[in-house]
């Protein structure tokens, strides 16, 4: 069973993730046959891309950066599993998380349960009336060992 923390907001400062990564969409994800999702992360653990990725800054976690955004959560997107590094890496992709406001979701349990069971969550409160709006930018999953994951929405600032 997984242990979810309550949701918190928090200020995060641009930083550079490189790794690999797909375009996707969540119609595509839902489907075992068609998921692109599953084989990105067993490429980039095969690969062994977060020990070998040169300029990788001492943040010791393993990233799953969303951006690229074409029409909010329906629509597609891009996913780049990665590690963060000091600046943009040549021959890799690489790209800037946003400066901003997140709301964070942390959960502890066996992944990828633990995961999919979060993003359920993540899904549901932003369905909620009071809920903040989305940027749509950059969100990510941050990834604590092999057992703690802590997902990063961005939200547009409240005056």
């Amino acid at each position: 069973m997984s242990q979810v923390l309550e949701p918190e907001v928090k200020d995060v400062q641009p930083f550079w993730i490189a790794g690999a990564g797909v375009r996707t969409q969540n119609s595509d994800e839902f489907n075992p046959l068609t998921a692109k999702l599953p084989r990105l992360w067993g490429q980039f653990f095969t690969a062994g891309m977060g020990l070998h990725t040169p300029n990788r800054s001492q943040d010791p976690h393993v990233y799953g950066l969303y951006h690229g955004y074409a029409s909010k959560e329906n629509g597609l997107y891009s996913v780049l599993a990665g590690v963060a590094v000091q600046s943009a890496v040549p021959g890799m992709e690489s790209v800037q998380v946003q400066a901003g406001r997140y709301v964070v979701f942390t959960a502890k349990g066996p992944m990828p349960q633990t995961i999919v069971q979060l993003w359920g969550q993540v899904w549901a409160y932003f369905q909620g009336p009071e809920a903040p709006q989305r940027r749509f930018g950059t969100d990510f999953e941050m990834y604590s060992g092999t057992d703690t994951v802590a997902i990063h929405i961005g939200i547009h600032s409240t005056p």
